[in-house]
């Protein structure tokens, strides 16, 4: 268990760290971010790279995991000035050393609580799908 008695990431805080593996379509939702503000590249990149390393602190203003609508998701936190930008991820079972990038999303407005459960349950589904592909192969 980590800090709070929560579940603790194998890979992300003290295992050793995992390689990126990126679902299909968060890739382009972080060039197509990334190109709109090119500060989402150089801000995520060192959050990226402390992930692998297996040195990402357990800290709510940087991590939280599990997601209440999926215990298998979490997010890493990537807020640039006022805008709130989610990649959420996973360590999916039975793949060591796999961090799983599966939805980069965007805080905002109104309904921002809405988009955020929206984005947890696609990121669930892109794991579904991801670990069925997988098994395939």
């Amino acid at each position: 268990m980590s800090e709070a008695g929560k579940p603790a990431l194998k890979l992300l805080q003290g295992g050793g760290g995992g390689e990126w593996d990126y679902a299909p379509q968060v890739a382009l939702e972080i060039q197509l971010a990334a190109a709109a503000d090119p500060q989402i590249a150089v801000t995520l990149v060192p959050i990226l790279e402390t992930a692998e390393r297996g040195e990402t602190v357990w800290d709510e203003s940087v991590v939280k995991y599990p997601m209440g609508l999926n215990q298998e998701v979490g997010e890493l936190i990537v807020n640039i000035g006022r805008d709130k930008y989610r990649l959420y991820f996973a360590e999916p079972s039975g793949f060591p050393g796999v961090l799983l990038a599966l939805k980069f999303g965007y805080k905002y407005g109104h309904d921002w609580k809405k988009m955020q459960n929206d984005d947890i349950r696609e990121a669930g589904d892109r794991l579904t799908l991801w670990m069925k592909q997988q098994r395939k192969s």
